[in-house]
């Protein structure tokens, strides 16, 4: 017997076996033993293989330039939007970090999804792992999403659950009929992802994890079969994680445009350029960039991601802030908790308008969060803030500090900074648009007016000089403000 036919024999009783054979066989194999396997399927085929070679065509047929796996050896990844895919006769794909950080609508899903699909599909038998920051995002999204996993695998090559569903969400996984496993995980647990033994990840939207760095050790100490790789998909943020990945040598890195797809609508290409093209926003959410921290802003990333961590203790009260500037169709909700002499964020409400609308989402943030009571800034609006509060459904009860500010945005917050500095705000989620203005906002700089920020100020101020029963003297305080004892309605 010939080398070749030893290799079709391989092949065909390695697609014999069990899915949970093949899968014990392949985590105990070494990476030669591997690429042994990988040739000797090759040379069989099995009753999905059109299914396999279709799923595969649609995608290398579809896929845009950026889209195309990076090579080392030509390391046009470092130039990617202007040279396109690599031409190398013998691409090097060695790479253990793939970080395609790219702009909103550049197709990162669809890249992530299909990337784990080819994965799976390469080495039968295999555990690889999608990881987004939520479940709610993991569901949505990255599996069940018009780009996600469940859209771009075949449905003949899924192992479908006992009603039928392609996504075993109580197991956390998609199984495919060659013996590969696609766990389907959430950032927000990361001691869930403990004890995986994975041979690839798909890390999505890595930014906007919770518990950013507690979830991406885990996922490492996960990467541990063969010569494991990770894809990361995600829009830009100034974080040292990020920058750290990208600095090290055995990574790639892909940058895309929002105007980089042709497939997205022309209509919302148009809207989203009207809106943000030139400005700060645009270049990370629309170009891809990662932008510096700006000198002389309100806090640093840096001591944010310090000291994120979860509520230290029962709170001893818990305010929602709300501000309500005039003319914007953004209105800043942030609900704030004190647990002695320090803050937690609990939560970025924010929403986008009309008035009945966002009293009934800060109504509704303060119910979720049994708040003492919902401190709102009376400068656009006056009594008007109160009634849109008070006449939301539950609005009735809630004790309403209304506050009027009489000094500039940035003194209005200096406490604020102060206790960041001393590590004493804590975020025990990740709240990339609050964050954005917390580490951006400088005071005179022609910049809109931060909704989020100063509804965190007023929450936050509110928290730490109240105490019921006593009215305090705010005109010596960097934060001059003024107001009345709360009222209730009953």
């Amino acid at each position: 017997m010939t080398d070749l036919d030893a290799l079709k024999v391989l092949g065909t009783r390695l697609r014999e076996m069990p899915p949970e054979a093949l899968r014990a066989l392949v985590a105990s194999m070494s990476w030669s033993d591997m690429e042994t396997v990988e040739a000797a399927l090759a040379l069989t085929s099995s009753p999905w293989s059109g299914a396999v070679d279709a799923a595969r065509a649609r995608w290398h047929e579809g896929r845009l330039d950026y889209q195309h796996l990076p090579c080392l050896a030509c390391r046009k990844h470092e130039t990617w939007r202007e040279t396109g895919p690599c031409t190398c006769s013998e691409p090097d794909h060695s790479w253990e970090v793939w970080l395609f950080v790219a702009g909103r609508g550049t197709g990162k899903t669809l890249t992530g999804a299909t990337w784990a699909l080819d994965k799976a599909l390469a080495w039968p038998g295999s555990v690889g792992a999608v990881v987004a920051p939520t479940h709610g995002d993991l569901r949505r999204i990255t599996v069940e999403g018009p780009s996600g996993l469940v859209s771009v695998i075949p449905a003949e090559l899924i192992v479908p659950t006992p009603s039928g569903r392609a996504w075993n969400e109580a197991a956390s996984a998609v199984e495919l009929r060659n013996g590969s496993v696609i766990r389907t995980l959430s950032a927000e647990h990361p001691d869930r992802i403990r004890g995986e033994n994975l041979s690839w990840l798909w890390a999505d939207e890595l930014a906007a994890w919770n518990r950013l760095l507690a979830a991406w050790e885990i996922v490492e100490f996960a990467l541990r079969i063969g010569e494991p790789q990770a894809l990361i998909t995600t829009t830009p943020r100034p974080i040292a994680l990020l920058r750290d990945l990208i600095a090290e040598h055995t990574s790639v890195v892909t940058s895309a445009s929002t105007t980089d797809n042709p497939h997205l609508a022309s209509r919302a290409r148009k809207r989203l350029l009207r809106r943000y093209a030139g400005t700060r926003v645009g270049r990370q959410e629309l170009e891809g960039e990662i932008l510096d921290e700006v000198e002389g802003a309100l806090t640093t990333l840096a001591l944010i991601d310090a000291a994120r961590s979860p509520m230290g203790g029962p709170a001893d009260r818990i305010v929602v802030g709300v501000d309500p500037s005039g003319g914007r169709a953004e209105i800043g909700i942030v609900v704030v908790a004190r647990v002695g002499e320090d803050l937690w964020i609990l939560e970025d409400a924010t929403i986008r308008g009309t008035p009945a609308g966002w009293g009934n989402a800060a109504v509704a943030a303060a119910r979720r969060h049994e708040a003492d009571r919902i401190a709102a800034e009376r400068n656009y609006g006056g009594d008007m803030v109160e009634h849109v509060i008070r006449t939301a459904p539950g609005g009735k009860g809630i004790a309403v500090n209304m506050v009027t500010a009489t000094r500039g945005k940035l003194l209005r917050a200096e406490f604020l900074a102060s206790m960041y500095e001393q590590g004493r705000v804590h975020h025990i989620q990740v709240m990339p648009e609050l964050e954005d203005q917390l580490i951006t906002f400088v005071n005179g700089a022609g910049q809109p007016s931060p909704d989020r920020l100063d509804a965190l100020v007023w929450a936050a101020h509110d928290l730490m000089t109240y105490e019921p029963g006593y009215q305090p003297d705010l005109s010596s305080h960097p934060v001059s403000l003024t107001r009345a004892a709360p009222s209730v309605v009953t």
